[in-house]
């Protein structure tokens, strides 16, 4: 090589490294006119700020784009937690580190979700953001997109290659239960659109669909049904422990939530904890239209629903169960009938709908609790005349070997103690 190519060559190189110290020299003097200090911590303020200028000043004054400040944030984080699109821009093309992570493995996508900037989120995925990265317990930019109502950035997140089925550390929850738990039903759909398993469970064994009845979210349920969610998959702790769903909105008198169980094939005759079934449970939260659907649905009454209807007042629940063809006459184990339960509660119009519906006065049970003996003990005197019209036997014995009369004198009813014994009952 010739002496004027090797001077061309080295003056080649040169230039550019002049012109750099050229610009770095005339960006410090242009902060030194604004007063301004070359600093990361300025980098990281200004950034925040939104301020490009000066951003762009210290950039070319020789601060690094990925100088951390407290906490190990960046310019980059910075910028990406406020929408600062622009500037995210320019320090991307500058060099700063999108997957930089902060306290808590915070990063600039984490950032940018948390904040709902779904320009900022949509720039940082384009640069090869990790939509995989993790904050605090676990948590992904799409959970935690899920858990802020983010649709878009959900949707953003899912085209990126987010797995919509990662869990949190903590509790084991996906985005579409953390989007379930929070009624957010537009990105239920996008989780499920994207691929979500509809019927993944927590650390709790519960599925989004379970979190769904639980808050009594009917449009939130209807769609995790429609997309196959399991609807008798059973809740396995807390109070509801055993229960279906359909147990649950039938116990809490959602009516919504029962007409979406029940229109996707929930059991209306599962058994949960000691063999209670929904109709027993409605029985005694007395929600009639609930009853009516159940019935409409194949549920099949019984003498024990028809008791929890009589012990707990329920005329209207306990009526749809006598039409549907329940034997009035069932006693339980203890040999008590619904009609012995509706008058030891004094409710009249009750007694009245099942003697009319061909109740028994006596039980048929030897040391059973008779009807008698339930108004004589409660005071009711209007139904222990209505049994007494009816022939009610005034020798029969309960468990304790007491009579009607014994429970009218020791509970101080003495009008109808003087009723019994005018019509012939003894000690």
């Amino acid at each position: 090589m010739t002496r004027k190519a090797i001077f061309t060559l080295a003056l080649t190189l040169m230039l550019p490294l002049a012109a750099l110290a050229g610009g770095r020299e005339e960006a410090l003097e242009k902060l030194e006119e604004l007063g301004i200090g070359p600093s990361g911590r300025e980098l990281i303020r200004r950034a925040g700020q939104g301020d490009s200028y000066t951003a762009t000043l210290l950039l070319d004054a020789g601060i690094d784009a990925n100088t951390p400040g407290s906490s190990g944030m960046t310019a980059l984080i910075k910028a990406s937690g406020l929408g600062r699109a622009e500037i995210v821009k320019m320090l991307l093309e500058r060099g700063a580190d999108v997957n930089a992570e902060a306290l808590h493995g915070k990063t600039p996508l984490i950032d940018a979700v948390i904040g709902g900037r779904t320009e900022t989120v949509e720039i940082l995925l384009d640069h090869g953001a990790d939509v995989g990265a993790t904050y605090k317990d676990s948590l992904t930019p799409l959970i935690l997109g899920a858990q802020k109502g983010h649709a878009e950035i959900a949707r953003l997140l899912l085209k990126g290659g987010a797995d919509p089925d990662a869990k949190d550390g903590k509790k084991g929850e996906t985005a579409l239960y953390a989007a379930t738990n929070r009624e957010r039903a537009g990105i239920v759909k996008i989780l499920l659109e994207g691929g979500a398993n509809v019927n993944a469970k927590n650390n709790q064994g519960w599925t989004a669909l379970h979190a769904a009845t639980w808050h009594g979210y009917p449009e939130v349920a209807r769609i995790l049904l429609e997309k196959g969610a399991d609807a008798d998959d059973r809740f396995r702790s807390g109070q509801m422990d055993g229960e279906t769903p359909l147990m649950w909105s039938v116990r809490e008198g959602r009516p919504e939530v029962v007409r979406a169980l029940l229109d996707h094939g929930a059991d209306p005759n599962a058994k949960g904890p000691r063999g209670s079934t929904c109709l027993h449970k409605v029985a005694v939260s007395g929600h009639t239209g609930i009853a009516e659907m159940l019935l409409e649905s194949g549920a099949v009454a019984d003498g024990r629903a028809l008791r929890e209807a009589a012990s707990t007042g329920n005329s209207e629940i306990a009526r749809l169960l006598i039409e549907s063809g329940v034997d009035v006459n069932e006693e339980d184990r203890h040999g008590t009938s619904a009609l012995a339960y509706a008058a030891t509660r004094g409710n009249v119009d009750l007694v009245t709908l099942l003697l009319e519906n061909g109740a028994s006065v006596d039980p048929k049970h030897s040391k059973g609790w008779s009807a008698l003996m339930g108004a004589c003990k409660g005071g009711h005197v209007e139904i222990a005349q209505i049994l007494l019209e009816r022939n009610a036997e005034l020798s029969l014995r309960s468990s304790e070997d007491k009579t009607a009369l014994m429970y009218a004198e020791e509970n101080g009813r003495e009008y109808i103690a003087q009723v019994l014994k005018m019509v012939g009952a003894e000690e």
